[in-house]
């Protein structure tokens, strides 16, 4: 549905009902042990919902890993008026 770079954002609609959500990290240089994060989501008509991806390393000496979460309300909130609206650009063949 949509990709960012960096400290960004974008917003998709869905319909009420089971949905679920994927996030896919894109690195080819990276040494990352995870780069996919999966989650569920029961989306009720009118309600909005946020999720945050991180990446960090577990331990010293382990590979980072990528983590997809729901996150609060209020911290969505924040964290977009945090963050730039990501554009989509249509990929050249």
């Amino acid at each position: 549905m949509g990709a960012d770079r960096g400290n960004g954002y974008f917003a998709v609609l869905v319909a009420p009902g089971e949905h679920h959500v994927c996030a896919s990290w894109f690195a080819p240089l990276a040494r990352m042990e995870n780069k996919i994060g999966l989650a569920e989501l029961q989306a009720e008509a009118g309600q909005m919902y946020y999720f945050e991806i991180k990446v960090g390393s577990p331990g010293a000496n382990e590979a980072p890993v990528m983590r997809l979460k729901s996150i609060s309300g209020d911290m969505g909130a924040f964290l977009v008026s945090r963050s730039k609206t990501s554009v989509a650009t249509p990929k050249n063949k």
